[in-house]
Formats: structure tokens, C-alpha cells, sequence
């Protein structure tokens, strides 16, 4: 199955906001970030946006994945399918939370 990830506008507050809680100097800050996205993008495909341990939530709004992904911070994304001669999903990242009370 393809699966497309892509990050909606609404989260780039949610990434500054956890770079800035990463250890080090602003340019370690990034290079971590650059791993952190690249991987977080990666088991998402991998998996087409069911790793391990993430559960489904209708509120709050819109009625998404929560997936935790590094301590204390929780991705949250929709997924959707299309196609059955050629399956694919697209894994849209929605958010980056720290800490969420459900």
C-alpha cells in the first residue's frame, strides 16, 4: 500500500513549541527535529498510520489518532484510504501535543 504523510499548516506552532523544549543549541535543536520528523514520517508509512499503541479519539474535535511518540508527546493525525486495485492511505499530521488530557 502507498502511504503519503504530510504535515497540515495548522501544527508548524506545535513543532516550534517542541523544539524548543529539545536539549541543546538551535542548531542541535534542528538536526533533532530533522531525525524526530524523519522518523516519526517513517513509522507512520511503515505502518500506514497504525504504529503500535495508538488509539482513536472523538473528542477534542476533529476525531483523530493519538499516537505517543517520544515522552510526553503525543502526534495526532487523521488517515485516510482511498483506492482497492491500488490501496493507499494519507496519514495527515494535525498536531503535536504535550501531555494531552482526553
Amino acid at each position: 500500500m502507498r502511504v503519503v504523510v504530510t504535515f497540515h499548516d495548522d501544527c508548524r506552532e506545535d513543532l516550534r513549541a517542541w523544539i524548543m523544549r529539545l536539549p541543546g543549541t538551535p542548531n542541535d535543536r534542528r538536526a533533532l527535529l530533522d531525525v524526530g520528523m524523519t522518523e516519526m514520517k517513517a513509522a507512520l508509512a511503515k505502518t500506514g498510520g497504525q504504529p503500535p499503541g495508538v488509539e482513536f479519539h472523538d473528542e477534542p474535535p476533529p476525531p483523530s489518532y493519538w499516537w505517543r511518540f517520544a515522552a510526553g508527546s503525543w502526534v495526532q493525525f487523521t488517515v485516510t484510504r482511498s483506492g482497492w486495485w491500488r490501496p493507499q492511505a494519507h496519514v495527515e499530521v494535525l498536531g503535536l501535543h504535550q501531555n494531552p488530557t482526553f
